[in-house]
Order: structure tokens, then sequence, then C-alpha cells
């Protein structure tokens, strides 16, 4: 996606803000991040009371209540997930969407066991069925093998780490990273699991 200072972005789902903050820096567009996690917006706010250009906001994606085309870009990283109605918020999205915005996505999609693994592909997944209902064009990038290595790579530094994090009591925090590395190391390896970026505009 090519960002400017003049556009408008917003965050779906930023939580505490990292990622907003970094969006901004990296392209200086006035940015905005929405998340329904009260106590993650305060704090994002607080560190950033001086720049009129960033700012947080406690919503809903099942309710986005922005006026029509108010954002030349929205993004979703791993946050669609938790619309009640995913299809709604597309829908949603679209209008808050201003002519020749895009809309971009990160989406993982899992297979279950007696499901067809048709459903991985890039053009059936939840998400592509939302976009096309909704009327968005799109186009997508494979990201499966990006995040194998990243689960590889992650799995790989907690075990390095393990006496660390059990010196400072946090080995919870680290089994349970480990736990979830190898859970989904397992469903992408047995073809149970895809991660896409998608593209999508009117």
């Amino acid at each position: 996606l090519k960002v400017s200072k003049e556009h408008k972005l917003l965050d779906l789902g930023c939580g505490a803000g990292k990622i907003t903050e970094h969006l901004f820096h990296k392209t200086k567009a006035h940015v905005t991040g929405l998340d329904y996690a009260n106590e993650a917006i305060k704090a994002a706010q607080k560190r950033n009371t001086h720049n009129k250009d960033i700012e947080f906001i406690v919503g809903n994606m099942d309710d986005l209540e922005f006026p029509t085309s108010s954002f030349d870009i929205i993004l979703a990283i791993d946050t669609l997930y938790f619309a009640s109605n995913m299809s709604n918020t597309i829908r949603a999205i679209r209008q808050c969407l201003r002519p020749r915005g895009k809309f971009a996505a990160f989406w993982s999609q899992i297979c279950q066991e007696n499901d067809s693994t048709q459903n991985l592909s890039p053009q059936t997944t939840d998400l592509a069925k939302a976009l096309a209902d909704n009327g968005f064009h799109y186009e997508t990038i494979d990201q499966t093998q990006h995040e194998i290595k990243m689960w590889k790579r992650s799995i790989e530094l907690m075990i390095q780490l393990k006496d660390d994090f059990e010196a400072e009591g946090h080995i919870g925090i680290c089994l349970s990273r480990l736990r979830e590395g190898k859970e989904h190391l397992k469903k992408y390896e047995t073809r149970r699991m895809a991660r896409y970026r998608y593209i999508a505009w009117q």
C-alpha cells in the first residue's frame, strides 16, 4: 500500500496502539486507532497527547460510527475474527472508505478435521466470502511460509530463554507461547491452516 501524509488511515482493532504508532511514524498520515479495550486506548492516548495526527478512540467494529467516506485506508491486522457478523462489518468498512480507498487485512483460515481443505483457498476463506458479498475486488498474498518460519523461530527463542523466564517468575508465559507455537505449526504442517494478506478496493 502506498500511504502518504495526505491520507487518513484507520487501524481497526488496534489494541495497545503500538502498530498504530509505527504506522504514523512511518507514513506521517493522519492515523486513527480503534479498539473496544478502554484501558488500552487510554494508555495509547496518554502516550500521544501532543500529537494531533494520531488519535485513539474506544469503539466496536460491529458498530462503526464514522461518517461515510472517512478514510483512505483501513487496516485490520488479525482482528476481524472478533466481529459478530463479519459481512456487516465489511459493509461498514466499505461505507467508511473514500472513493479509491483500500482495505487491507491479515487473515488466518483454519480448516477443521472434517472440513474440506478447499476452504483454505484464498478465494474461499470467510473473509473472501464477506468481501465478495459486499462488492469488493481484492488481491491476496500468501503469507503461510512466512508464518511457519516465524513460529519456528518463536519456539526456538522460548526454548533458549526458558531458564530466564523461570528465573523472573514468568515461566507460564514461556510455556503458553511454546504451546501456542506448536499448535499452530501442527495445523500449518498438516495443511489445516493458511495465512493471507488481502488488499481490497471497491
